[in-house]
This record gives C-alpha cells, structure tokens and sequence, in this order.
C-alpha cells in the first residue's frame, strides 16, 4: 500500500464538510475562531487526518463510529469530549435511543461501576437538556441478573464468541472461590448486550476492540481482535478502519502496540491479505 503524505497546506473541503456534519457549524465555528498560528496546524491535521478519514469514507457506518467513540471516551475518561460526542450521536448521527442505552450498559460492564456511574449522570443531564421524549424507550429483561446458576442464552453466546475451548478453559478450572464470577460474566454480560440483537455482534466487536485499545488490555485486544476475524466475522476492511481510527483517538503508543498485536493475529490465522484494497486518501 502506498501512504502518500498528508496535505497540511489548507483544510480538506471533505474533512471540514464531515467535521460539520457531525459536530455542527456552531461548534466547528467557534474552534476555527479561536484559532491562531500556534495550533492552526493541530487544526489542521485534526480536519485533513481524522475528519477526511475515518469518518469521511463509509466504509464504517457513522452511526456506529459514533457508538466506538463513546466507547473510547468514557474508556479514557474525557468526560467533556464524552458528553459533547453523546449529544452528537443523539442529535447529529441519530443513533436511536436503545442503540445509546445499549452501549451505555455495555461500556458500564467492561470498563466498571465508576465509569459507568460517570456516563450516566451525564447523559442523563443531556437527555434533560435536550428534551428527548423517553416515554418510548421499551423496558428490559432482568432475568437474566439472577446469579443462582449459569443462563443458558447467555452461555450459548458466550461460547458462540468466545469459541468452546476458551470456554471449557475457564469453566474446568472453576472453584467456589470464583464461581460467582462465571456466573456474574456469563449473566450479566453475555446474556444481556451481547445475546439481545439491539447492536449487531460484529459492530460490538468493533465496539470491544475499542474500549479495550483504549484501556491498554492487551491479552484481551488480542483476544477479541481474534474473535472478530474468526467467530464475529468483521471485514478485513472494516477491522483496519478502526484500528486506524483507533490510532487517531487514542495516539501513537496505543496505535503501534494494536498494529504489532494485529500483524501477529493475521500471520497465525493464516489471514489473506491479497484482496484488501488500498486506502484512498479523499481531498
């Protein structure tokens, strides 16, 4: 593939036209006029690296880019680019309502109780502020929190992403000890987001390759980097799109050790690379 060099001479029409379209004229406006010759140029790669990108090219929906982003965010704890991204996707990108719910939980499930305690308090401040009509959103199923034995839906999904052996790997080593934690995980999490079909496997996929990137999980990037080529099935093309995406919201160090992991991944799985199309890069 060949890279050519960015283009930081002028603004991208197509990065500022996306940048636009997702933040807003009022938002992007009150950057470009604040703006002085010290950071034009963070301006400036921001727009024609990032904006002119990912989000400019399709090839991962917007609504879903808007799901990973929250997901990095609330990772990383940037609660301000948090919240500004959460009104973004209620009001700009349109992601309906269950879809943000959905993600809320899931973010809550693998980054914990204090971030999700978080995120929470600040949608729910949005919501507020920006009078979203609630009276609609259906109820969910609690059943499954009940910690007295393994739910089998959740178990059937479980193993479906995660592959028997991982499975039967962790649950023969079990003890008294840990046992509740199985049950906890398999209940709790496997039951609940990712068994409902209210965000499709492989966008979660993509969604947990984010969120643990962000959170420096290495082993478990590897893990669900694994899972997503093999047993979710995300395209080759759309699993290189968030890794670059996830290089440019989360920097260079984290890019570099999701890359390296990658490329091991693809030569064990014996992974063809020979169709996937280079990178065009928009103007």
């Amino acid at each position: 593939m060949k890279w050519e060099s960015q283009d930081l001479s002028d603004f991208s029409p197509l990065g500022l036209k996306t940048r636009r379209e997702i933040h807003g004229d009022e938002w992007v406006n009150l950057n470009m006029e604040n703006m002085t010759e010290w950071d034009r140029y963070w301006q400036l790669k921001a727009t024609n690296t990032n904006w002119n990108q990912t989000w400019a090219r399709g090839i991962i929906p917007v609504q879903t880019l808007s799901l990973v982003n929250l997901s990095m965010l609330a990772a990383i704890g940037h609660w301000g680019e948090f919240e500004h991204h959460f009104r973004n996707a209620l009001n700009r990108t349109k992601v309906p309502l269950i879809q943000l719910r959905e993600t809320m939980l899931h973010i809550s499930q693998y980054c914990g109780m204090c971030t999700g305690g978080e995120i929470w308090k600040i949608a729910r401040r949005v919501l507020k502020e920006e009078r979203i009509d609630l009276s609609d959103l259906p109820p969910l199923d609690s059943s499954t929190l009940n910690l007295d034995e393994f739910n089998a839906v959740g178990m059937k999904v479980r193993r479906d992403i995660l592959g028997d052996e991982w499975v039967d790997a962790n649950l023969g080593n079990i003890s008294e000890w840990d046992r509740h934690w199985q049950i906890f995980a398999t209940n709790t999490n496997w039951a609940t987001t990712w068994a409902r079909g209210i965000i499709p496997q492989q966008s979660l996929s993509l969604v947990n390759i984010s969120v643990l990137a962000a959170t420096g999980q290495w082993s478990e990037f590897e893990h669900h980097f694994r899972n997503a080529l093999v047993r979710t099935k995300v395209p080759l093309i759309q699993l290189r799109e968030i890794m670059l995406h996830i290089s440019q919201y989360c920097g260079m160090c984290t890019g570099g050790q999701i890359w390296k992991i990658a490329r091991r991944v693809l030569k064990e799985e014996n992974i063809d690379l020979s169709d996937l199309p280079p990178i065009i890069n928009s103007k």
